[in-house]
Parts: structure tokens; sequence; C-alpha cells
């Protein structure tokens, strides 16, 4: 879950956001690929399974936080909405669920 607001609370689809305790969190995670042969990261390793994605994966993005930005983590702290520093994994690796 990843904290994205304490002040704002909208339904965009079923299950994308609740609220627990007056602050918003993301529960869905959003599916990208297949990758194609050409993508930039056919090649890199996961660094949940550490694995190379190859032709063909599916692949998500975490979310680390606010990241080194003082800005950005002074808006974290004030529950306002923030750039956040993510990476790429698997979607299995995410999720448990095989694609």
């Amino acid at each position: 879950m990843v904290l994205l607001s304490s002040r704002t609370y909208r339904t965009e689809r079923k299950g994308w956001n609740r609220r627990i305790k007056g602050i918003r969190v993301m529960t869905a995670i959003r599916k990208f690929g297949p990758k194609d042969p050409h993508h930039p990261s056919i090649g890199v390793k996961c660094l949940a399974c550490h694995e190379p994605f190859i032709e063909g994966d599916y692949t998500t993005l975490v979310s680390l936080g606010p990241g080194g930005d003082p800005e950005e983590q002074k808006k974290a702290r004030n529950g306002r909405h923030y750039n956040s520093v993510g990476v790429e994994i698997h979607y299995t690796c995410a999720t448990g669920i095989v694609v």
C-alpha cells in the first residue's frame, strides 16, 4: 500500500482507493506489457527476483517513497501528493499472479 494523501478521496475504479483512518491508500497494481524486443529495460535485472526482463514480460512499478528530494519529502510528511521514486519489477513478483 502507498500513502497518497490524507486530504483527498475519490473512487476512480472499484478497488482503487479506500480510506483507512483518514488516509487514502493505493491498492490496485497496474500491469504494463507485454514488453517488446526493443524496450530499453530488456536484459535489466528485476530487483525482486534478480532475473532479467525478457520480451513478453509483464511488469509493474513499485513506489519507494520521495527519495532524496527535500521538497518531495516535505510534501510526503505533510500528507500531500508527491513525486515518488519507483522501481520496475515483474508483475508476478509484485502480486504472485502468474501471467
